[in-house]
């Protein structure tokens, strides 16, 4: 049995030394049926917040609560129920809210802190869509992919399959395949068209026919 020392401080001490020597018991190793969200790292330096400890993660990984994610010079996936898929690119960082039903909750489904995001949304076209909160203005996709960017200045949100809107405090845009909104403090959303070739660069076309 545990004995806990009347030495104050000592008890949150040893409760420190346990955590970090603990594996991620937030996590568990292996996708259920009833699980709500799976990461999948792809590389060494994916890892998640735990109780104020950032925490490796080496292997797929069942998500069975809202947490952080950092990419470092990684990439993860983000498997979010039946809802749709979360990419992560390098050097991102990626709050999830909610893990469960992308319609049941109220909240943005994620906020992206910083870096880049490949969204994948697999909502029926009248049922809330999965959201993606920026430093400039929150992203919801029903059905289709997009790509989004944030450097704490700066959103920009590029659809290349169907469709997604943008929310700002200002304005409400939708944006269709072909499609990139830049989104800067103090002015509206600007929307431009993208060259055709877009589409075939490698990150773009590998992540549409991992999409299709």
């Amino acid at each position: 049995a545990w004995a806990l020392s009347r030495r104050p401080g000592s008890n949150f001490a040893v409760f420190l030394l346990m955590i970090r020597a603990m594996p991620l018991v937030f996590l568990v190793p292996a996708l259920r049926a009833d699980s709500n969200a799976q990461i999948i790292p792809n590389g060494d330096a994916v890892q998640v917040l735990i109780g104020g400890i950032w925490q490796s993660v080496a292997t797929p990984q069942v998500v069975k609560g809202p947490l952080m994610i950092r990419t470092g010079a990684s990439r993860a996936t983000v498997i979010l129920n039946s809802d749709g898929v979360f990419r992560l690119e390098p050097d991102t960082t990626f709050k999830l809210h909610d893990i469960g039903d992308a319609r049941s909750s109220i909240r943005p489904t994620a906020n992206l802190i910083r870096g880049q995001v490949w969204i994948l949304g697999l909502v029926a076209p009248l049922d809330d869509a999965i959201s993606v909160e920026t430093s400039r203005g929150t992203v919801s996709i029903n059905s289709g992919s997009a790509s989004v960017s944030d450097d704490g200045t700066t959103a920009v949100v590029t659809v290349y399959d169907r469709g997604a809107t943008f929310q700002s405090d200002t304005q409400t845009s939708l944006l269709v395949a072909g499609e990139q909104g830049v989104a800067r403090s103090g002015s509206s959303l600007a929307l431009v068209t993208i060259p055709t070739r877009a589409f075939t660069a490698a990150g773009v076309s590998g992540n549409l026919q991992q999409d299709a």
